[in-house]
């Protein structure tokens, strides 16, 4: 049985639906709908207005109606329980929704000033939803000879773990700046000019076992395998997290150096090394990489990512997608193999 929940667009009606991958009767893929526009918000007469799904997994979604805003998950039965909203927890806002067994973890905004926005675990309780801050104001990163609070973060990523076990700890990775004001567009976000001195980025990770923990920050880390010199990162885009067969973890990211650079690349967290999979120096089928404009997706051992080649002025591009496979632990010439699909 495999799954996957999506957001489509029906005509002019928009709906969210989950789609079971086993043959129906007639030896095809049966689809089933979840919530669309004429589903009601649960506890209101309000039907849906919009429906997001595109910054989240499992059967949570982001959805809202009039002045309503907030995250919502499908039970086993099928039925669509309120998660938080805007109007009946500590929330103003939400960016992004992903189920975690029975828990789930999300980004938003919090009413209270000290908390501000953050990553968040929800963890339901008798009739309603306990919240606990992964990563909020209140967490700091050092920089520039500082301290500065964090107030921008991306879309937190949990880990899946192997063979789908159940007592895996919690792992979550998502990108943070003390400064807010970024965009993200198709995974990636919109930075300032490199040395932009009021904006300062980095990647975490929280896990059960360790807590929050800076794995890489800006104009600090060091960009692995780069052909250009004193190559510092200075932008990262959100990131996946994945999990090896030995438990390790990964991230996954495509990075900006310092001297011009452009990449994906991996970080295993038990060992903290980065290792690069491709950059703007490489070449696929001739043609130097030009750009990686989406974040890669990672699943178990392998990790996908998009790639633009193709030669500087030349308008007929080559694209395509790719795949690296993580060793279980940093190859020593910090290079991990890609290949096309």
């Amino acid at each position: 049985d495999r799954k996957c929940f999506f957001r489509g667009v029906e005509g002019r009606e928009e709906i969210s639906i989950n789609k079971q991958l086993s043959p129906d009767s007639r030896g095809g893929e049966g689809l089933t709908v979840i919530v669309d526009s004429k589903t009601l918000v649960p506890g209101t007469q309000k039907e849906f207005q919009y429906i997001d799904t595109s910054n989240g997994n499992g059967n949570c979604f982001l959805g809202g109606a009039s002045n309503l805003t907030g995250l919502f998950c499908q039970l086993q039965g099928g039925d669509i329980e309120v998660v938080a909203t805007n109007l009946t927890s500590p929330f103003k806002s939400f960016t992004s929704v992903t189920g975690w067994g029975s828990d789930v973890v999300f980004a938003g905004v919090s009413t209270n000033k000290t908390l501000g926005s953050g990553v968040f675990l929800g963890e339901p309780t008798v009739g309603l939803y306990h919240f606990t801050p992964l990563a909020s104001l209140k967490d700091k990163m050092f920089v520039r000879n500082t301290t500065a609070p964090l107030t921008y973060f991306g879309n937190p990523y949990v880990a899946t773990p192997p063979h789908n076990d159940t007592a895996f700890p919690l792992s979550v990775a998502f990108f943070a700046s003390h400064t807010a004001g970024y965009e993200i567009s198709r995974g990636t976000h919109a930075a300032p000019e490199p040395g932009y001195k009021n904006v300062h980025t980095g990647l975490f990770i929280w896990t059960a076992a360790e807590g929050l923990q800076l794995l890489l920050e800006d104009h600090i880390s060091l960009v692995p395998s780069s052909a250009k010199p004193n190559n510092y990162f200075w932008d990262f885009t959100d990131v996946c997290v994945g999990v090896l067969p030995s438990g390790n973890l990964y991230i996954a990211f495509v990075g900006v150096g310092t001297q011009g650079s452009k990449g994906v690349y991996l970080h295993y967290v038990n060992e903290d090394v980065t290792v690069k999979v491709a950059d703007t120096d490489d070449h696929t089928a001739g043609d130097r990489f030009e750009d990686f404009p989406f974040m890669p997706s990672c699943s178990g051992t392998f990790v996908s990512f998009y790639g633009d080649a193709g030669v500087s002025g030349n308008q007929t591009r080559s694209t395509g997608i790719f795949i690296a496979s993580p060793p279980s632990s940093p190859p020593a010439n910090r290079k991990v193999p890609f290949y096309s699909v």
